[in-house]
């Protein structure tokens, strides 16, 4: 009867550690959680106070979540930036930025959508004049691959 007591205890305090065990680490996750959304107010305070959102501020940001292959956050960073500026070459820079985004998802069409919003902003432009050439072989449009490579012909000879 007495090693079932003993039995019990040692289940009992069995279950209790592991469940402080899991106390804690359900404390530590709560905690960093917590710590999150408080860096997020004070970010997003600090972004609705000056509502400036540069140039350079953009471009370390998308090479950040580029350089991670966080697609996503570079789409949404793209897209929120241009809806902000104004400026004619940031939209140029931007419609390229999302093209390549695309492109690198294989997601071909929704690609050559930005990059000829692109080239509608900009149609001497010889990187988009390229990138479209290239998207448009791997798609295997050859009548429109050559055309862009002529193009790129044509925009060297002109340049020379």
């Amino acid at each position: 009867m007495s090693s079932y007591n003993i039995l019990f205890y040692l289940y009992l305090s069995l279950v209790l550690l592991l469940l402080l065990l899991f106390a804690f680490f359900v404390s530590v996750q709560l905690k960093i959680v917590l710590l999150y959304v408080f860096n997020f107010s004070q970010a997003s305070n600090v972004f609705n106070q000056t509502m400036n959102f540069s140039d350079v501020s953009y471009e370390c940001l998308f090479n950040f979540h580029l350089h991670i292959s966080d697609y996503f956050l570079c789409i949404s960073l793209s897209e929120f930036y241009l809806k902000s500026s104004d400026v004619l070459f940031d939209k140029i820079m931007i419609y390229v930025s999302l093209g390549l985004i695309y492109s690198q998802l294989s997601c071909w069409h929704i690609a050559e959508y930005y990059y000829l919003q692109s080239l509608s902003l900009s149609p001497r432009n010889k990187q988009i004049n390229v990138a479209l050439a290239i998207l448009y072989s791997k798609l295997g449009y050859t009548e429109k691959s050559q055309y862009f490579y002529d193009a790129i012909s044509l925009l060297d000879r002109t340049l020379d």
